[in-house]
């Protein structure tokens, strides 16, 4: 049978719209991903921030759906109107590009470097909400706009769902078109002009489309919502906005202590989140547009605890289920995305499916002739607004990540309308909140023998301090991420002590990420030493009082101060000035840690030393590759031309490299260290650290100024706008096999260092001879290291006894030789004496050899003969 000629070209006109909603969509949660990065790029990390910037996003967008909403219902041409407010957008979203520098300004100079909660999330909420504001508003009536041009179009006019499940799958295209190739390919400013050209596209479209008027179809008479009062239905759709945000800020809390972290990982979570309510909206529009309202809204509320509870359950096995992905999906960025979305769907993928079918079946029955669906959309984004601050900085830090699942599913469960006639859907989710209620959550994973000393769930993380059987304690934040610990408590120290003592006389240091504070304690040894610590989670230097006596605590004391603030911010906002700045081992793919290795920070930071003053950035090699390390030294170089490499220690396991940047030319003489350590109580400190001789000191020297050039090469520098390293890290963090020396033993190849790098021109002919001897020496111990790590011992002792060869003041090569002899001892004296003679021949006046190692193979004494009766 064929349809008639205007049944046909009405579903033609409908079909056409729906690209032109889908793209709107594309638009939208773009804009959304790449504002929150511009905004906290200048606001800071701290949670107040981070919540208010998405609040400001929701407050527009329900300002725009509540002011607008009547406007476009009374709208001779809803076509033209929604042109109009995809216009605005993109128009706005050009000029955002533009104002959004200037208004993080006004906002640092309002915050400061430590401002107090309330006044920061009001200025973090205030700034980003005025500046957005047209644009938001906007795309806030765009829901409401797209209904009123498709209604007309269908016959019972029940189209918000059509619209709602378009517009998200457009969301969701756009949150991951944002992430992974317009703000890694063009930079921030650049994406917000690719989205904008979608928003001029979709208002050309709506301009030059046909479909506008009215079809003549009668509209079905079917009862929207069985009685139920407004005020019933405006308190519904607010409490689902404020549960039903508050549902993924949790959730997404909860993976990142599963999940790699990064900036993709967000994206990943964001996009399974936003394809379950698309799914949810497209089946209420397949199934359940027509049915009675009151048992359908019982349904979908029972529904929503019941998979509450059950995404609770299922949280306790993501980490299972994602090691499993892992183990069977290659190390590709694409592999790792799916991984996490399929980890995310376990918790997010069916309680979303509610939330867009009810979210819809709300709505649509809030529509009356002269409005509604944009003042029902305000009060549900109303309420999304409020998750941030009731959920993610109130509840989580109070009750913790199950109750707040638990609150959520409750917070449904008070929703029902069907207590006075139980059914199902009263039933089935209280079995659940029962059964969840006596569920144990525990996300934490320790190695094994290893105990929870403490466990605190802060308002932007998890923080744990465990103990392992030998009695060291380390520091994890979200469970995956380990910030120190005192089995490295030596490494720790010397990230402090080596930048000090290339400072002739620093009076005052600024250290940024102190972490478990035994960096921060061993700065505070330096007599006449005022020190401030910058630390990111208050909940970590809450748990710094576990790592005493290692950290010289109880911390802050007099001389060293311990401050909760953004470390960007801090640097921009303090007046302070320092001699010496130091900034801990972030690791780069790592959300947020990327904006710490741009030129603006960069320069921040050197505005903020004093004359004769020096900055070391701590790089964590083993978690970033070449292109990474190219891209920061780059950056680093165009902002401290005189840049000095050294290394923390002499290890390949954990390699470590300090960027030192100076105002002035830095130049050392060969008693520069013995002469700043006599008369004072800091040399017997030092030589517990191996940094109490120059020669040692230089002796971490990698490369000069010229050297690193050459090595950075063409990189492109790291900006707030084009911040490289936080899209180009997470794409190596995620190589499982790689060795973690390999780019040590890259840089070591390709940098040489020379005495003139450091050594003033009256440098004693003796002592470049000594360094020279003694970088050669270096370099050969750790390929040996490298080869004993793959398992070849034979080639490794070989380089050992080069290196002590080679220089007698580099001591780690004849002392893995001393090691490696006394092993051998019990198991092949002959291959320990002919190893012992070897080492003696390499270094004949190391003492050291001789006096631990001749006893072994001393003959010991024939015992007496008894005499004969």
């Amino acid at each position: 049978m064929s349809r008639p000629a205007e049944s046909v070209a009405t579903i033609g006109s409908a079909q056409m719209l729906r690209p032109l909603f889908f793209l709107s969509g594309v638009a939208g949660l773009g804009y959304q991903i790449v504002w929150t990065k511009q905004f906290t790029a200048g606001l800071g990390h701290e949670l107040p921030a981070l919540l208010a910037v998405v609040s400001a996003f929701f407050g527009g967008l329900a300002l725009g759906g509540w002011k607008l909403d009547r406007r476009l219902s009374r709208s001779a041409s809803p076509r033209l109107a929604y042109a109009k407010l995809e216009g605005v957008i993109g128009g706005w979203a050009v000029v955002s590009a533009l104002l959004i520098p200037l208004a993080n300004q006004l906002a640092l100079q309002l915050t400061g470097p430590q401002p107090a909660p309330l006044w920061q999330g009001f200025v973090a909420f205030a700034v980003p909400f005025l500046t957005l504001l047209p644009a938001t508003a906007a795309m806030g009536a765009t829901l409401p706009a797209m209904e009123r041009w498709l209604r007309p179009f269908l016959p019972d006019r029940r189209c918000l769902a059509t619209v709602y499940a378009l517009n998200t799958a457009g969301a969701v295209a756009g949150t991951l078109l944002s992430a992974f190739v317009l703000m890694p390919g063009l930079g921030l400013r650049g994406s917000l002009f690719a989205l904008a050209a979608l928003n001029f596209l979709c208002a050309a479209l709506a301009v030059f489309s046909k479909a506008d008027a009215a079809p003549a179809a009668p509209a079905r008479s079917v009862p929207l919502k069985d009685g139920v009062s407004d005020a019933r239905l405006r308190l519904t759709l607010f409490v689902t906005g404020l549960l039903g945000i508050g549902f993924e800020i949790v959730g997404v809390r909860a993976l990142s202590q599963v999940l790699e972290n990064t900036l993709y990982t967000f994206a990943a979570a964001l996009s399974v989140y936003l394809v379950g309510t698309a799914l949810g909206a497209a089946l209420y529009q397949r199934f359940g547009r027509g049915r009675p309202f009151t048992p359908l809204l019982g349904g979908l509320l029972g529904g929503l605890v019941t998979t509450c509870s059950l995404g609770l359950f299922l949280l306790s096995q993501t980490a299972k289920s994602f090691a499993w992905c892992r183990a069977h999906l290659p190390d590709e960025v694409w592999a790792v995305a799916l991984a996490e979305m399929l980890a995310a769907a376990t918790v997010f993928g069916l309680p979303t499916v509610f939330m867009g079918a009810l979210f819809a079946h709300l709505t649509q029955a809030s529509r009356r002739d002269d409005g509604g669906i944009g003042h029902a959309f305000a009060w549900n984004t109303l309420g999304g607004m409020l998750a941030g601050p009731i959920f993610g900085a109130m509840l989580l830090p109070v009750i913790g990540l199950k109750w707040t699942f638990i609150s959520i599913a409750f917070g449904y469960l008070l929703l029902l309308p069907t207590w006075r006639n139980p059914r199902w859907p009263t039933g089935l989710p209280l079995l659940a909140l029962t059964v969840m209620v006596g569920m144990k959550l525990q996300l934490i994973t320790l190695p094994p023998g290893a105990k929870i000393l403490e466990a605190r769930e802060g308002r932007m993380t998890s923080v744990v301090v465990s103990t392992t059987p030998d009695g060291h304690r380390a520091l994890r934040v979200n469970n995956r991420f380990q910030m120190g610990g005192t089995a490295a408590a030596l490494a720790e120290r010397r990230q402090a002590h080596l930048p000090l003592l290339l400072h002739p006389a620093p009076k005052r240091a600024l250290f940024l990420g102190p972490g478990t504070g035994i960096t921060l304690g061993a700065a505070g040894l330096h007599p006449g030493l005022v020190t401030d610590g910058v630390e990111l989670l208050p909940e970590v230097i809450a748990m710094m009082r576990h790592f005493e006596p290692e950290n010289e605590g109880p911390l802050p004391k007099p001389g060293v101060n311990v401050l909760a603030a953004d470390a960007r911010r801090f640097v921009r906002t303090t007046a302070a000035s320092y001699d010496v700045i130091v900034a801990d081992l972030f690791h780069p793919a790592q959300d947020g840690a990327g904006l710490l290795y741009t030129r603006e920070h960069f320069e921040a930071v050197r505005q903020r030393l004093n004359p004769g003053g020096l900055f070391c950035q701590w790089l964590p090699l083993h978690q970033m590759d070449e292109p990474t390390l190219r891209l920061i030294l780059r950056t680093f170089l165009g902002t401290f031309s005189q840049t000095r490499a050294f290394l923390l220690h002499f290890n390949v396991d954990i390699p470590v490299l300090g960027l030192v940047g100076s105002l002035e030319p830095m130049e050392l003489s060969p008693d520069w260290l013995e002469r700043r350590l006599s008369g004072t109580d800091l040399a017997p400190r030092m030589k517990a650290v191996g940094l109490d001789r120059t020669l040692n000191l230089l002796g971490c020297l990698v490369g000069g100024p010229k050297e690193l050039e050459k090595f950075a090469g063409d990189a492109p520098l790291c900006t707030d706008n084009e911040p490289h390293v936080t899209f180009a890290a997470p794409r190596f963090a995620i190589q499982r096999q790689r060795p973690p020396q390999e780019l040590l033993m890259n840089l070591l190849g390709r940098v040489h260092a020379t005495p003139s790098d450091l050594l003033d021109r009256g440098g004693a002919n003796s002592f470049t001879t000594n360094l020279t001897s003694f970088f050669a020496a270096r370099d050969i111990y750790l390929k040996g290291l490298v080869a004993e790590s793959e398992g070849h011992l034979s080639e490794a002792i070989d380089a050992y006894l080069e290196s002590a060869r080679r220089s007698l003041h580099f001591t780690p090569g004849y002392a893995r030789c001393v090691g490696i002899v006394q092993m051998l001892a019990g198991t092949d004296r002959a291959a320990a004496r002919q190893l012992y003679q070897r080492l003696e021949a390499a270094q004949p006046a190391q003492p050291l050899g001789r006096k631990l190692l001749a006893p072994l193979f001393e003959e010991a004494p024939e015992p007496e003969k008894a005499p004969k009766a």
